[in-house]
């Protein structure tokens, strides 16, 4: 199953959500433990900060995995409501 990775960064103004990358994995939890390094090394690069200024496990506590499929574009949406 394909999960696209979200970091919700509490430091821009206003708070947002950023798409880091996708990850495949039967459940959620294994593309987390399978991909999670790569997914650090992602973050610290996409906030330009180290490992001082931003722990692996923060960066941890602000990773939301999303199944990739339950995405429902606005597109589709407001297509529907023509």
């Amino acid at each position: 199953m394909l999960f696209e990775v979200l970091l919700y960064d509490a430091w821009s103004d206003p708070p947002a959500y950023l798409l880091v990358e996708a990850v495949e994995g039967e459940t959620a939890e294994e593309a987390l433990k399978e991909n999670l390094p790569e997914i650090i090394t992602a973050v610290r690069e996409m906030l330009d900060m180290n490992e001082e200024e931003l722990s692996d496990e923060a960066i941890r506590e602000m990773l939301y995995l999303v199944p990739a499929d339950a995405l429902i574009p606005a597109r589709k949406l407001a297509a529907s409501g023509r």
